[in-house]
């Protein structure tokens, strides 16, 4: 199965088991990572089936069951389960994006420091992943979408390193907030006040973006996060 080097294949660590929470929206994914897992410790094809059933939310298990029975082979049973889970149509998932972006728009300061700001990275790419399933997404407009949720402050900090796609938005994000953690206790106290302010020429004229100058080097990844491609069709 693994065609990795001796000393990774001796030191990898288990692998966490896939989660479902139900929703159409997620089932792919967490197919893919079942059939991963499978994969990985060389469990044969034939129990695939029944093994899944371990893993199903019980407000889905009788569906699950009654397609199992009917379907015990690995494709077929694939192929048959996700009629019941359509994808999200284009609207519902355009709908969730501008309804994410929304909420944090109304409470920015829940993007005011790098955990808050990558957790909002990693809820902003489940619809962003959804309607890429319709239709390309440029990168200028997954970079323009994404600002509109940030606070004010940290939006002008990070438009200053000019990020073209969403991993040099990760990486404009980790060196503005290890900028802003440099920061004296009294300039702090001004980016608190930004952080709530909705007017971003404000927070241009401000020291803290006056003062502030993106690092060529700034290119690290979040820890376990990265902005990956999805399959594309166009509508």
């Amino acid at each position: 199965m693994d065609n990795l080097p001796p000393f990774m294949l001796n030191n990898r660590k288990p692998a966490p088991e896939p989660t479902w929470d139900g929703s159409a929206g997620t089932i792919r994914q967490f197919i893919r990572n079942f059939t991963w897992l499978c994969k990985r410790y060389d469990f044969p094809l034939a129990y695939h089936v029944q093994e899944i059933m371990s893993y199903i939310p019980p407000s889905q298990f009788v569906v699950w069951e009654n397609v199992a029975q009917e379907h015990p082979i690995w494709d077929n049973f694939v192929k048959k389960i996700l009629e019941y889970y359509p994808q999200p149509s284009l609207a519902d998932s355009s709908g969730s994006l501008d309804a994410l972006i929304s909420t944090f728009k109304v409470y920015p300061e829940d993007t005011k420091n790098k955990d808050r700001f990558f957790s909002y990275l990693r809820q902003f790419t489940i619809p962003l992943s959804a309607i890429e399933c319709h239709r390309t997404v440029p990168n200028s407009e997954k970079v323009s979408r994404f600002s509109e949720g940030l606070a004010p402050i940290i939006r002008k900090l990070v438009d200053k390193h000019k990020p073209q796609d969403m991993n040099e938005v990760i990486a404009a994000g980790n060196a503005v907030f290890d900028y802003i953690v440099s920061l004296d206790s009294e300039t702090k106290g001004l980016f608190n006040k930004l952080v709530e302010s909705s007017d971003l020429e404000m927070c241009q004229r401000s020291v803290i973006y006056q003062g502030y100058t993106p690092l060529s080097s700034a290119n690290r990844d979040e820890p376990g996060l990265s902005v990956l491609s999805h399959g594309q069709t166009n509508t």
